[in-house]
């Protein structure tokens, strides 16, 4: 039996399996009042400011007052129920506090499935086998690959003076070896349509000028330290260079 309380707790469960023959249900609430007629005589009295804390179910003020607390109690228990089974509370309502065997609980989405103990145990346990046989995510394993691809198109797209499309590639997930097919293509691409901007002999000349030292001017002055001739000297010196 899974009824009132003890399928409000199951409701709160991710599934809820029950058996054939289960009693699912009976989502309401009830207050019993028992009036004992034996010969024990018990006298109460109330605060005159708390009449309410004694209500007396016989008299049809406390009745009602009694109905309300029972009827809000139901409210939160139906709501409690539609949220935790992903249900409007109007199907939770059409069970009008009613109990379900089985198959019937399925109708209004009570539970997920019928079945039994000895099966869903027996379904468990295979899941858990099939997720221990797994194997684990070597995550340095994959950081290193990628900080290995990363690296190997970014050197390529520097030799290739197209950082920007290195930089492209790489957040683009494709192997180093397709991306460095795509710069090679685009290198070639740009050297047949703007030979301009492609390596030239002022290129190589930039990069053996960048390996020597800086060379040295000096004007070439006669032993005249005349100043007219010493800035002439400068000038003549600078025009050569």
């Amino acid at each position: 039996m899974g009824c009132s309380a003890a399928y409000y707790i199951a409701s709160a469960t991710s599934k809820v399996y029950a058996n054939q023959s289960a009693k699912i249900g009976s989502i309401g609430v009830v207050a019993c009042i028992n009036y004992d007629e034996s010969n024990t005589k018990t006298i109460e009295i109330v605060s005159s400011k708390s009449k309410d804390k004694r209500l007396d179910v016989q008299t049809e003020a406390g009745l009602n007052k009694v109905q309300q607390e029972v009827d809000a109690l139901g409210d939160i228990f139906i709501s409690d129920v539609a949220r935790f089974r992903d249900l409007n509370s109007s199907i939770i309502e059409q069970t009008n506090g009613g109990s379900f065997i089985g198959q019937q609980a399925m109708n209004y989405n009570l539970i997920d499935e019928v079945s039994d103990f000895e099966t869903i145990l027996k379904e468990f346990t295979m899941e858990q086998t099939t997720q221990a046989t797994e194997p684990a995510i070597d995550t340095a394993d994959i950081i290193a690959k990628e900080r290995a691809r990363a690296s190997t198109i970014s050197a390529k797209a520097n030799e290739l003076k197209m950082t920007n499309l290195g930089d492209m590639l790489i957040q683009s997930n494709l192997s180093s070896d397709d991306a460095i097919k795509h710069l090679e293509s685009a290198s070639l691409d740009v050297e047949s349509k703007y030979p301009s901007i492609a390596p030239t002999q002022a290129t190589e000349f930039a990069k053996v000028m960048a390996n020597s030292e800086n060379p040295t001017i000096e004007p070439k002055v006669t032993t005249d330290d005349d100043e007219e001739s010493l800035v002439n000297a400068l000038v003549s010196s600078a025009n050569n260079e």
